[in-house]
């Protein structure tokens, strides 16, 4: 019985540590590959929001930005676009991350597009994630549901998403304040009609200048409410409209990419070398 016991505390010593273990991870620079000149700001403002979005996560430890630039400078290696194969155990080794991540910005049709490169450094493995979007003004939200996918994609937590919902022009603000202010209109026309015929039916002077300056009061209310309607209306078209053409922001995702070299020497000694890629 008390060897039982021992065995458990050890085995509960072995397997916490794992559950519970922190992911390093480095997060390099993203590279304009495209010709478009307003996103060479991305090259550096995409990696550091993405930093962000992954500090929060209680699963992934993050490399020092500054210690990480420091290293980079120091061996002269590349901090855009796909890590060199080759250099991806060395890097590994000098920032302690278990993960690489580097990226690259595109414009594909009338879509931009992000590339976050996963680099496992303990095996070479390259995944990718990827996010889409139609509007410039949509890098936020881009980056947001990269995080989502990445944390996902390296501990498990939280679910994919495939999208992520864009800022809409308020639609249903304008339908209600375009129902509000008809209704309005019909409460005050329907005064203006009652008091006109309490108009023609008054005996006094009193009551004709009373119910005189009720109706045209009302009239007046009626009108103003009326052009409300008929704005906040036109309001709701032009949303609507406007938001039939703006797409979420999507994501996407591309499978392991593994590089397998080869060397064969056949019956004649010609010596032949090879890769495969598997994606």
């Amino acid at each position: 019985m008390k060897k039982l016991i021992q065995i458990t505390i050890l085995v509960n010593f072995i397997l916490l540590p794992c559950l519970f273990a922190q992911i390093n991870l480095a997060v390099t620079q993203f590279s304009n590959n495209s010709n478009v000149v307003y996103l060479d700001s991305w090259e550096s403002s995409a990696p550091n929001l993405l930093r962000s979005e992954l500090a929060q996560s209680k699963y992934i430890t993050l490399v020092e930005r500054d210690k990480l630039a420091a290293i980079f400078e120091e061996h002269q290696l590349a901090l855009a676009g796909f890590i060199d194969s080759s250099k991806v155990k060395d890097i590994g080794n000098l920032t302690g991350a278990d993960f690489i991540i580097s990226g690259n910005i595109q414009k594909v049709d009338d879509k931009i597009q992000i590339d976050a490169n996963i680099t496992r450094v303990k095996t070479g493995e390259v995944h990718i994630e990827r996010a889409f979007a139609t509007d410039k003004s949509h890098l936020d939200k881009m980056i947001e549901l990269l995080a989502n996918n990445i944390e996902f994609f390296l501990t498990g937590d939280g679910k994919y998403k495939q999208s992520v919902s864009t800022s809409r022009y308020p639609t249903y603000y304008f339908f209600g304040a375009a129902v509000g202010f008809t209704a309005a209109y019909f409460i005050f026309n329907q005064s203006y009609l009652d008091n006109q015929k309490k108009y023609d039916n008054a005996y006094s002077l009193k009551d004709f200048d009373k119910y005189y300056d009720d109706a045209n009061n009302s009239r007046k209310l009626s009108v103003v409410m009326a052009s409300l309607a008929g704005s906040a209306l036109i309001g709701t078209v032009y949303c609507w409209i406007k938001n039939r053409s703006i797409e979420d922001v999507s994501a996407g995702n591309k499978q392991d990419i593994t590089f397998y070299p080869g060397i064969q020497i056949d019956h004649n000694k010609e010596v032949q070398f090879s890769v495969q890629i598997h994606f």
